[in-house]
Formats: C-alpha cells, structure tokens, sequence
C-alpha cells in the first residue's frame, strides 16, 4: 500500500510536470495544494477504513463528485461574485490532479478501486 509521503510525492510531481503546459512556473502553489489532497484521500486507509466497502476515498465516482461540486462553487463564484475564472480552473486541475493520482497509485499497489462507494449506510459505521 502507498503511504501518505508517497501519494503527496506523486501527485506534486505530475503537478509539476503539467504546471508549464498550462503557463504556470515548474514549483507553484497548485503543487502543494495537489500533494495536500493526495495525502487527506488516505484518511479512509484500507487499515483503518470503518467496514468493508464504505472507502468514499477509494471511489471513482466519489472523486468526480467532489470535483463536480469544486468546478461549481468556483462556476458561481465567477458568476455572482466576479472570481477570475483561471484561478477556479487552477485549483480544480490541482484538486483533481491529487484525487486521481491517489486512486491510481492505490490502484498499482493492489489495494481495491470502487466505482462508487457502497455500505454507505451510517449505522454501519458505528
């Protein structure tokens, strides 16, 4: 299994590598905020995950859907509040590049991929 060090690692390293594709410095602020996601999508660890199938930190479709609701709140940010849409566009590339870069290292490591979490009902978690 990955650890935390070696998801941040590769999330800030594909980061860096997009970084002067999309005009940005080598070393900036995304990176960081990449590697930060990498690592807080292992609180639900396959060690310490609360019942078997519940990893909403471990699910394509839960990664697409915190990126879905980051792409909104900055779509509405731009569209009520006047927020520069690039920046919105930055973080969300940095959010996501940190999300599917942890499903695909946990993915190499062997550790299980859901398309969706399931056993999501609360009272199992307890």
């Amino acid at each position: 299994m990955a650890n935390q060090l070696t998801h941040a690692l590769a999330a800030a390293a594909i980061m860096a590598m997009v970084n002067p594709l999309i005009g940005l410095e080598p070393i900036s602020w995304n990176i960081f905020l990449a590697a930060m996601v990498g690592m807080l999508m292992s609180l639900d660890c396959s060690d310490c995950r609360i019942s078997r199938g519940s990893p909403i930190g471990h699910s394509l479709g839960a990664g697409a859907g915190i990126v879905y609701l980051v792409v909104m709140v900055f779509y509405f940010g731009h569209a009520f509040f006047g927020m520069e849409l690039l920046t919105g566009m930055m973080v969300t590339l940095a959010i996501g590049t940190g999300i599917f870069i942890h499903l695909a290292a946990e993915y190499f490591t062997g550790q299980q991929i859901f398309t969706i979490p399931n056993n999501l009902k609360a009272g199992r978690w307890f």
